[in-house]
């Protein structure tokens, strides 16, 4: 494996500081273990989901870091220069598998590896994480509160809706589809997508609008049935059957669903005469 090959895949953390004995967020992203070659040193790496590309941490890994693992969500150690780190996890298992890449390099205790990597989620109340200063003082409570973090997502821009696309590809489970679907609902997010599409349409953007319809698409197979019934209310449904007409699969075979439901009138009752499956494909 070559120095720029990441070593590990890359899961949903949030970075946190250690700064004046307080944990300071430094952000959510994307975490993997890069190990080194050619006798140079192995890295941790954060990238962030906000602003795609840019790395919140590059930490070399030596075993003088004293890394822990605590409540199944943690990983945390201290730095060459004292600076304190922790790494809290969406699941416990995407926790372990990094947790085994330090193990493999002798970073850490082997007998704390997961070999079968057992493909397990926990009730709420045992992700509720505490990580603990040495004078027992609570430092950080990743809670119920603090793991619903995980759940939101960057303002959607084109600039960083690939990263966004990829963070809803990664989600396995129905928990964790429920929180961003609230998320999604809450922060009133697919409203966001419409004045972009609009302006990618007017700018015949045709790139754009196939990654705004692939977004869209993955907010849809969450399969939540408030966001399916809100996607087809009245001030919405002409701008999401806009954003279906470009499906990147058929890019000479436009549909027009708008002109269909514009000659039947616009009520919803006539959405409903659409093929279901133009709302859930794939």
């Amino acid at each position: 494996m070559t120095e720029s090959q990441q070593s590990t895949s890359s899961y949903r953390v949030k970075l946190y500081e250690l700064v004046d004995g307080n944990w300071t967020d430094r952000g959510t992203g994307k975490c993997y273990y890069k190990m080194g070659s050619e006798g140079k040193t192995d890295e941790l790496h954060v990238v962030s989901e906000e602003d795609e590309g840019v790395a919140l941490l590059v930490s070399p890994v030596i075993k003088s870091n004293m890394y822990q693992k605590q409540k199944d969500t943690l990983i945390l150690w201290t730095e060459r220069d004292q600076r304190e780190y922790a790494v809290s996890f969406q699941d416990p298992l995407s926790c372990q598998r990094i947790w085994n890449s330090f193990g493999e390099r002798g970073m850490v205790d082997r007998d704390s590896m997961d070999d079968d990597e057992k493909d397990k989620m926990m009730d709420e109340d045992e992700l509720d994480a505490e990580v603990v200063t040495d004078n027992n003082e609570v430092a950080v409570n990743a809670s119920k509160s603090t793991n619903y973090e995980y759940y939101k997502l960057p303002e959607p821009t084109l600039n960083n809706m690939k990263s966004i696309i990829e963070t809803l590809d990664d989600v396995r489970y129905s928990r964790d589809k429920d929180r961003f679907a609230e998320y999604i609902m809450d922060e009133d997010y697919i409203e966001k997508l419409v004045p972009i599409f609009n302006e990618c349409e007017d700018l015949e953007a045709y790139n754009e609008i196939h990654i705004i319809y692939d977004l869209l698409l993955h907010i849809l197979n969450l399969n939540d049935q408030n966001i399916i019934e809100h996607v087809v209310n009245e001030e919405l449904i002409m701008s999401i059957m806009g954003i279906l007409e470009y499906d990147p699969q058929t890019p000479h075979a436009k549909t027009r669903h708008r002109a269909f439901i514009r000659s039947k009138g616009s009520s919803r009752d006539h959405v409903e005469e659409l093929d279901d499956e133009e709302l859930l494909k794939r």
